[in-house]
């Protein structure tokens, strides 16, 4: 499988896909209304195929063994669903078997989260924003610059990808997009690039209840090789919380004032698997429980990574190389189109009023009882944990995260 790795300066929120470059300033272009868009919410066994996608990819990318691992799920399953657009044949196939969904169902989802996760309550800002940049070697089909504009809500342009201008053009939108905090995704778009698509996510939302700060103090996290670090801890005192304890793990549910988003955090009892519908399992095992108190590290996060390797293990090899079939979504004048690079960046921030994150991902196709009192639980986050930021509705994850030793970034700005 021939890769070529292109030079990323700043991975963060969102997810850029190159499919290996048109003219000009950029000329966003106008696409055929979608007729058959709908937002129905997917079944049970549709939610479950993307939050397992998001698993298994996150298990691939933990099993690196770097440390404080997180990923966006969605961002990269929105991202490979524009590509998937234009996907045929095996390589058509290589995508349902990595995503779990036909072509037609991963659309029809994305068009339901980008419509119902727009306005997801108070507290809460959840923005995700699209875009396709075509360059004048690539002849795209109209039928797939219409899928990614409806269903995905991307805006189309069409420029020089080689132009310094547009460099310029893509990093501020995708800043713009995030809030600022991607300010330059790219320090260059490499010359074999004929497609760029991004996605941009955004969220900051705020706890259903806010973390006393006069609770907040310093004290050790025990990391997995058994030396002690010193971390910022917030605490919550003993309440009626959503809270589950399995033979794998333990742990909280923590709702965000919109009531539909979620972070939960799971300590677990020995080493927790994920691969399949492990959150979606504690998320459904999570049950309001008197007398339940915590506490856990504030942090600042950022990671980032080539997914490839991950998704190549996953079977998406057949799209990785110059077999590749992208006629779906158009042809080269320098070759057959395969993507390159799956480039993915997170930043997050947890502290005591809520949770800011962004995520990029970069895609690039080339061409070429009576009465006892009640239990207490006490829960003190002082190990190695999971947690994920979860749309309670689906059970999709947003984000899935590590922490493995919280000292290794500044605290969180509360």
């Amino acid at each position: 499988m021939s890769v070529k790795r292109h030079v990323i300066a700043a991975l963060s929120l969102g997810l850029v896909v190159m499919l290996a470059g048109c003219s000009g300033a950029p000329n966003e272009l106008l696409a055929k209304p979608v007729a058959d868009l709908q937002t129905a919410a997917p079944d049970v066994a549709q939610a479950q195929d993307i939050s397992a996608f998001g698993e298994r990819l996150f298990a691939a990318v933990a099993a690196n063994g770097d440390k404080n691992p997180v990923i966006s799920p969605l961002s990269v399953f929105y991202a490979l669903g524009m590509a998937y657009e234009g996907a045929r044949g095996d390589t058509a196939a290589a995508f349902q078997q990595v995503l779990g969904l036909t072509a037609e169902q991963a659309r029809q989802i994305a068009a339901y989260l980008l419509a119902t996760l727009a306005a997801p309550g108070q507290g809460t800002t959840l923005n995700t924003a699209d875009s396709v940049w075509l360059d004048s070697k690539l002849t795209a089909q109209q039928t797939w610059v219409d899928a990614v504009s409806g269903y995905y809500k991307a805006q189309v342009f069409n420029t020089d990808l080689q132009a310094p201008d547009t460099l310029v053009a893509v990093n501020k939108w995708i800043n713009d997009a995030t809030n600022g905090l991607i300010p330059q995704m790219l320090d260059r778009i490499d010359s074999t690039t004929v497609v760029m698509l991004i996605n941009a996510l955004y969220m900051k939302a705020a706890w259903a209840q806010a973390f006393d700060t006069n609770l907040s103090s310093v004290s050790n996290f025990t990391v997995a090789s058994g030396q002690q670090v010193r971390a910022d801890f917030m605490t919550a005192n003993y309440d009626t919380r959503s809270y589950f304890d399995t033979p794998d793990a333990e742990g909280v549910v923590i709702p965000y004032q919109d009531g539909r988003l979620a972070f939960l955090v799971a300590l677990p009892k020995g080493t927790l698997t994920l691969g399949g519908n492990t959150i979606a399992g504690l998320l459904a095992d999570a049950k309001d429980t008197e007398n339940v108190g915590f506490s856990m590290p504030k942090f600042d996060t950022e990671f980032g990574l080539d997914l490839l390797p991950a998704l190549v293990q996953m079977g998406l090899e057949p799209a990785c190389d110059l077999s590749a079939d992208f006629s779906g979504l158009g042809t080269s004048t320098a070759g057959p189109l395969y993507i390159g690079l799956v480039a993915h960046k997170v930043s997050m921030s947890v502290g005591e009023k809520g949770t800011e994150a962004a995520a990029a991902t970069v895609i690039a196709v080339d061409s070429g009882g009576s009465i006892s009192p009640p239990a207490m639980h006490w829960i003190n986050f002082d190990h190695p944990y999971l947690y994920a930021v979860v749309d309670t509705t689906t059970g999709i994850p947003l984000f899935i995260g590590q922490m493995d030793d919280p000292s290794l970034a500044p605290p969180a700005v509360s």
